[in-house]
């Protein structure tokens, strides 16, 4: 169980510690494009991670820990 503070309908942000991409539904095909926008390994758990919800239309959600600062990517959003 991860409790989050929603933000937006497609991104959460808590007080952790790493940056999390966690995949929603069956569809894989977004997991992996943010996956190697990020530079994130799939097989890597503390980077990725499977929680289904039939309920939710989200396919995934993108938890910005307090490490954002050293993926480039991220912090590149952020910063625009």
């Amino acid at each position: 169980e991860i409790g989050v503070r929603l933000v937006g309908s497609e991104m959460c942000i808590r007080d952790s510690t790493n940056t999390t991409l966690i995949q929603r539904n069956e569809n894989t095909d977004g997991l992996k494009y943010v996956a190697d926008a990020l530079k994130f390994d799939t097989r890597n758990s503390n980077q990725v991670m499977i929680s289904i919800d039939p309920e939710s239309d989200v396919d995934i959600t993108l938890i910005i820990g307090k490490d954002f600062n050293s993926i480039s990517t991220v912090k590149s959003f952020l910063k625009n």
